[in-house]
């Protein structure tokens, strides 16, 4: 990603990353979206594999009910190539994997 935003990965880390207990993490604004969310996203080609997955989260796919909360919170949600189930769980699993 810090080559897409033509910067130095020293400087992506210090300005976009945060340590979450032993794993980091890219910072969020105050509301929660991602800090490269702006009216859509700035790394949306070089997005990392959570980003990519989402909305197809373990918690997302519980509940038709989990779903619709998580499609809420994002314009995306619902809109483009429609996923098989089989798809979805592939998805799911290779987040798992990562």
């Amino acid at each position: 990603m810090a080559e897409h935003l033509g910067i130095p990965a020293t400087e992506f880390v210090e300005r976009y990353v945060r340590r979450q207990g032993t794993r980091l993490s890219l910072k969020e604004h105050e509301n929660g979206d991602c800090v490269f969310w702006k009216e859509d996203c700035v790394v949306y080609a070089c997005r990392p594999a959570q980003c990519r997955s989402f909305p197809f989260w373990a918690h997302a796919l519980k509940s038709k009910g989990a779903f619709k909360a998580v499609s809420r919170g994002c314009p995306g949600v619902g809109k483009g190539r429609l996923y098989t189930v089989e798809d979805i769980l592939a998805i799911a699993s290779g987040l798992r994997d990562t």
